[in-house]
């Protein structure tokens, strides 16, 4: 996962220069908006990489208060 944040960090950053570099409004704006979708594509891949950790935390605490259980009921 780092590689594709890296990528697509350092492709957002990149896109984001040539949209400086624009010689016309169209063309900012054209470039700009790829900037933006690839920024909506780091927000999906982090929202994608919280949804997986809350599903691993929530994992744990059920296993945890699972095994406390097992060890009253001994």
């Amino acid at each position: 996962m780092a590689r594709q944040l890296l990528r697509s960090g350092t492709s957002v950053a990149a896109n984001y220069r040539a949209v400086c570099r624009a010689r016309s409004r169209q063309e900012f704006l054209a470039k700009l908006s790829v900037v933006i979708e690839e920024a909506d594509q780091l927000a999906a891949i982090f929202n994608a990489s919280r949804t997986t950790a809350k599903k691993g935390v929530q994992s744990t605490i059920n296993n945890q208060k699972s095994t406390i259980l097992d060890k009253r009921a001994s």
